[in-house]
């Protein structure tokens, strides 16, 4: 964990969801990259850590590379920034560390 070119894939294991890693560490200019064999649909409660991501909600197609730019280091206790992912198909939000989390260091 903890390089750009990590990417959290969300996977359906043993009939749930499940997000990994659960906890994505990232840095200030880095890449946060998320895909799933799935369409999905992202909450960012904290939508203000990515450089141009617009709504806190954003829908992505099935095996398409959501990529965004990390902008800013948060204060997050070391605890990290939950975010959900939700699967239609599944009718059911991904398991991480109950909810993924983001870590963002220097």
């Amino acid at each position: 964990m903890g390089n750009n070119e990590e990417v959290v894939r969300i996977t359906i294991e043993n009939g749930k969801c499940i997000a990994r890693p659960g906890i994505f560490t990232g840095k200030k200019g880095g890449k946060f990259k998320i895909v799933s064999e799935h369409e999905m649909m992202l909450f960012f409660p904290r939508k203000n850590i990515f450089e141009n991501l617009g709504e806190s909600v954003q829908t992505v197609k099935k095996n398409v590379l959501f990529e965004q730019t990390i902008k800013k280091k948060i204060d997050s206790n070391k605890k990290g920034i939950p975010y959900a992912v939700y699967i239609e198909g599944m009718k059911d939000f991904a398991e991480g560390n109950s909810s993924p989390r983001i870590i963002i260091e220097e």
